[in-house]
């Protein structure tokens, strides 16, 4: 496999691992950067924002979108191989779902400002992701079979901290005016 040739070749010492899938990882990231700032990869963006605007502009939305899915299962392949290679072994539900939960994770954090930011919330979102689901693993808080439970409480954790986050600011501007009222002696 890969990853033994990189033990074999000494390259990384004892993180070969973790040197070979961050070299993958930057690689596929940028690769995907530059792919989509072309004139395919700005329409296949346009199609997912407006398929009536690309429609009109001429473009043949039904390619774009096949472009677009074949360009996403490519990459859910080479991280599928990874994984397999890295485990010596393949599990078909190995990665359900988990590409919309580090999605929804990164872009909590990260926002959704542009296609550099878009691509680093994907990854850095699944690295939070599993560096929680090891967390779960490694402490036993959780039985394995909880784990679709920690699963669904993470993912309504990301969608919901905007709004909590909004809501604690909402609240730190509510007891300032109060101060701020309270200190005129109830004048406004």
């Amino acid at each position: 496999t890969i990853f033994t040739l990189f033990q074999q070749a000494g390259i990384g010492g004892q993180w070969y691992e973790a040197l070979l899938a961050g070299a993958v990882v930057i690689l596929a990231g940028v690769l995907l950067v530059l792919f989509l700032g072309t004139r395919l990869g700005l329409s296949i963006r346009a199609t997912g924002d407006n398929i009536d605007m690309v429609r009109a502009s001429s473009v043949n939305p039904t390619f774009t979108i096949t472009v677009g899915l074949c360009v996403a299962n490519a990459l859910t392949a080479l991280s599928g191989a990874m994984v397999g290679q890295y485990q010596n072994t393949a599990d078909i539900n190995g990665g359900t779902g988990i590409v919309v939960i580090c999605l929804i994770i990164g872009e909590t954090i990260l926002g959704r400002k542009s296609v550099v930011k878009g691509a680093l919330a994907a990854v850095i979102g699944s690295i939070i992701y599993r560096f929680i689901y090891a967390i779960v693993l490694y402490t036993k808080i959780m039985p394995v079979q909880g784990l679709k439970l920690v699963t669904a409480v993470i993912v309504a954790l990301a969608i919901a901290f905007p709004t909590i986050k909004n809501w604690v600011v909402f609240q730190q501007k509510k007891s300032a005016r109060k101060k701020t009222y309270a200190a005129k002696g109830g004048r406004s």
